[in-house]
């Protein structure tokens, strides 16, 4: 797709793991982005590194949001990720509706070589 339309310089192919029917009705009632990202700051205040998080992506999946977050190389060893992990999943447990919380390390999209 890329070599075929000059004006594309990204392409995002997303795969539905759940059935649309399925899907709208374990989601529906959860909460929408900002919400996700504010209830996450609010039990996250006293983990710093969450301050540092370049991107976040949220996957709405079996009456869960899932995260996936984006932290710079260099703010974080490699090996300190599967920590940071299970601090935020404990922090965010109270809150009922959040899934996996997956740390990532990247650049955000804006940053990215094309």
């Amino acid at each position: 797709m890329l070599g075929h339309h000059d004006s594309t310089s990204d392409v995002l192919v997303h795969i539905d793991a759940e059935a649309d029917a399925a899907h709208s009705a374990a989601s529906a009632k959860l909460p929408l982005r900002a919400a996700v990202l504010s209830d996450l700051r609010r039990v996250g205040h006293d983990i710093p590194e969450l301050a540092a998080v370049a991107e976040v992506t949220l996957h709405y999946l079996n009456g869960r949001v899932h995260l996936d977050l984006i932290l710079p190389p260099e703010r974080l060893p490699p090996e300190r990720l599967p920590l940071l992990s299970e601090r935020l999943e404990a922090a965010a447990a109270p809150l009922g509706y959040i899934g996996d919380i997956r740390v990532l390390l990247g650049y955000p999209r804006s940053q990215r070589l094309h």
